[in-house]
């Protein structure tokens, strides 16, 4: 099972995207994915760039 995308360079919208900064809870923990996941945004956030990573 994939618990994290670690660093994305340069791939559509995510430009030096670094998981261990952006993706914390409010206790300022790093979160993983976890079984089931509900990925939603705004259009031209990168969710079709993520599953195009996963695919």
């Amino acid at each position: 099972m994939i618990e994290r995308i670690t660093y994305i360079k340069n791939f559509a919208v995510f430009k030096n995207f670094d998981w261990n900064t952006a993706v914390l809870d409010i206790n300022n923990s790093i979160r993983d994915f976890k079984k089931i996941n509900i990925i939603y945004g705004r259009n031209y956030s990168g969710k079709t760039t993520l599953s195009r990573i996963f695919g």
